[in-house]
C-alpha cells in the first residue's frame, strides 16, 4: 500500500482536546521550562519544504506547525508513545491493534497529514500566541534562548 491510501479524518474539537492533554502530560514529564524550549526553538530559522528547500509556499502554510508542532510530537513519541499511537489510530479511523501492523512510517505519514491540516497549523498558532503573551507577562521565562 502507497502513503496516499492513509488517510487522516478531519481534525474535530475532541482531537483538540486530546493533544491538549497529551501536551499536559508531556509538560509533567520534561518541565514547564522544557515545554518553552520547545515553543522558541529556532524562530527565524527558514522552513524547511519537502523538498529540501526553504521558504516555500507548503511550508509557509504550515508555518506554526513547522516551527513547533513537529518538534512536540517528535517529543510526544518519544515520550508518550502509546497515547500518540492511539490518537493517530483513532485519526485513521482503526484500531491500535491495526495501527501497531501498519508500515513502518506510518508516523511520518500522520504528520505529514497533519501538517496540511489548517486546523492543526491553528492550534499551534495559538499556541505560539499564548507563549509570547506569557512571555511579556510572566518575568523570568527561562528558556535556552532567554538564560
Amino acid at each position: 500500500m502507497s502513503s496516499t491510501e492513509y488517510k487522516i479524518r478531519p481534525l474535530i474539537r475532541k482531537d483538540r482536546k486530546v493533544l491538549a492533554a497529551m501536551i499536559r502530560k508531556l509538560a509533567d514529564k520534561i518541565g514547564a521550562n522544557g515545554l518553552l524550549n520547545i515553543l522558541v526553538a529556532d524562530p527565524d530559522a527558514p522552513l524547511p519544504a519537502a523538498d529540501g528547500a526553504a521558504g516555500s509556499e507548503k511550508a509557509a502554510k504550515g508555518d506554526a506547525f513547522s516551527r513547533i508542532g513537529v518538534e512536540i510530537i517528535k517529543q510526544l513519541l518519544d515520550i508518550l508513545e502509546d497515547d500518540v499511537a492511539a490518537w493517530f489510530a483513532d485519526l485513521l479511523g482503526i484500531t491500535v491493534e491495526e495501527f501497531d501492523k501498519m508500515p513502518f512510517n506510518i508516523e511520518m505519514i500522520v504528520v505529514e497529514q497533519l501538517m496540511e491540516a489548517p486546523e492543526a497549523n491553528d492550534f499551534f498558532s495559538g499556541a505560539l500566541r499564548a507563549y509570547n503573551k506569557m512571555k511579556q507577562s510572566v518575568p523570568g521565562l527561562q528558556t535556552r534562548k532567554t538564560a
